[in-house]
């Protein structure tokens, strides 16, 4: 059990690494060693968890996909229970589609699409 708790921790530092490697340097100039050294896992623990820098890629893909589907669940919750209004609902869905700031990893992995 303390070893998959262990994979799921250092899966997610290596996401989260790579999401900030990629998009301040790309997909490219991203070696695996950088990142295994900045993710703090060794090369072969990377390999290990994912086949290559494109599975790094759909994990996160989906990370995001899951975020924008939950994010969009509660605003549609909200309004379908009044708790807002559908204006306002509408809104905030703009206003967090056009703050998410990943726009430079936005075009790294559709290039690499």
């Amino acid at each position: 059990m303390a070893a998959v708790q262990h994979d799921l921790c250092s899966r997610d530092r290596i996401v989260a690494t790579a999401r900030h490697l990629f998009s301040t340097q790309g997909f490219h100039k991203t070696a695996m060693s950088e990142l295994a050294q900045s993710a703090e896992v060794s090369v072969g623990q990377i390999y290990r968890l994912f086949t290559g820098k494109d599975a790094i890629i759909q994990a996160i893909v989906l990370e995001d996909a899951e975020g924008k589907r939950d994010e969009l669940a509660k605003i549609c919750k909200d309004a379908t229970e009044g708790r807002t209004t559908i204006e306002v609902a509408f809104v905030e869905l703009a206003r967090r589609a056009l703050s998410k700031g990943d726009e430079a990893l936005s075009f790294e992995i559709m290039a690499e699409a």
